[in-house]
């Protein structure tokens, strides 16, 4: 994990478990729009796995978080949270998880 991104620079933080169908099921990125750049990637991911990951993020810059669940089944005993700078921006657990292929969030730094 990043403690302090460099002045200037935004703090992404994903905190993630998966279900026990994670392996078969789940994969996430984050992409730079302006260049395409897969910025972080976990694929595939395991099964019952907790991910707490983190990346300093670009100034004035615009960025897709992406969460893959090919069986469109949610996350039965996990959770999803994205946060920016310290605010939580995403916030997904058993009960409110979305049942679909693609979870999607644009994120724009400052």
């Amino acid at each position: 994990m990043v403690g302090n991104c460099p002045d200037g620079m935004a703090k992404f933080e994903m905190d993630l478990e998966t279900d026990r169908y994670g392996k078969q099921d789940n994969s996430m990125y984050l992409v730079n729009k302006t260049n395409k750049k897969k910025i972080l990637v976990i694929k595939p991911m395991e099964s019952k796995t907790e991910y707490k990951k983190c990346k300093c993020l670009l100034p004035a810059t615009k960025y897709v978080f992406k969460f893959l669940d090919k069986t469109r089944d949610g996350v039965e005993t996990g959770f999803l949270a994205v946060y920016l700078d310290g605010e939580k921006v995403l916030d997904y657990d058993k009960t409110n998880f979305p049942q679909k292929k693609k979870i999607t969030m644009k994120l724009k730094t400052d």
